[in-house]
C-alpha cells in the first residue's frame, strides 16, 4: 500500500503564498474484525493566503 500526501508553497512575496496540495485518508471499517485500511476519500486543494496592512 503506498500513501501519498504533499504540500507545495510558492511565495510570490513577504506575506503572500500560494498553496497546492494533496491528501488521501484510510481507514478500517468499523464493523470488521480485520485491520484492512481502505482508501475512503482522496482531496485535491489549492489556497491563497495574503497579508492585509493598514
Amino acid at each position: 500500500m503506498v500513501i501519498v500526501d504533499f504540500l507545495t508553497t510558492y511565495l510570490l512575496y513577504p506575506g503572500t503564498a500560494i498553496y497546492a496540495g494533496y491528501n488521501t485518508n484510510y481507514a478500517t471499517d468499523d464493523n470488521s474484525l480485520t485491520s484492512d485500511l481502505r482508501n475512503d476519500h482522496r482531496q485535491l486543494f489549492i489556497k491563497a493566503s495574503y497579508l492585509v496592512r493598514f
